[in-house]
């Protein structure tokens, strides 16, 4: 189960965020000790997000408590966001997947690679998906058929070939 607790902590606007990178990471440390040992929850995929305007190296409460690595913000443009993939990338290294944990535009496929190699993205709701200054009928169409994303039906197709092969 990927579990994203406390999105957006490097930003001010969520309680867990304004106290500044000692507290959150004393938050997040407290959390995962909590789970883990008391709650003996091992199952969760510990998923840890930035708010993309500030992608901070002293919120990082360290490899061994996450699992998963990752930023958001909403921009105007369906860019590859690379500057924020290399922020997140120059704190975690090559030791976890980095993901773009919320988006308005879906980043254009065809620009995406080593330097935004995100592991998903995930698009918001209502406006943010449909509206056209967001993502076209045909920009969506584009995108959820393009190779490099794969689809939940793509999955379950893998899936099934999997469990027959």
């Amino acid at each position: 189960m990927l579990w994203r607790p406390f999105h957006e902590f490097s930003g001010d606007w969520f309680w867990w965020g304004k106290h500044g990178p000692d507290a959150f990471r004393a938050l997040w440390r407290t959390m995962y000790d909590r789970y883990r040992t008391h709650h003996r929850l091992d199952h969760l995929i510990w998923v840890l997000g930035w708010a993309g305007q500030n992608v901070d190296p002293r919120y990082f409460p360290g490899r061994t408590m996450v699992d998963v690595a990752g930023a958001d913000i909403y921009v105007d443009d369906h860019d590859n966001l690379a500057p924020m993939f290399a922020a997140v990338k120059r704190i975690v290294g090559d030791t976890l997947p980095i993901c773009l944990h919320e988006n308005g535009p879906i980043p254009d496929p065809a620009t995406l690679g080593p330097d935004a190699d995100w592991l998903w993205f995930m698009t918001w709701h209502t406006r943010w998906l449909k509206a056209p200054d967001q993502n076209t009928a045909a920009g969506l169409r584009a995108a959820y058929n393009a190779e490099r994303y794969l689809t939940l039906d793509e999955v379950a197709a893998r899936r099934q070939a999997t469990v027959e092969g």
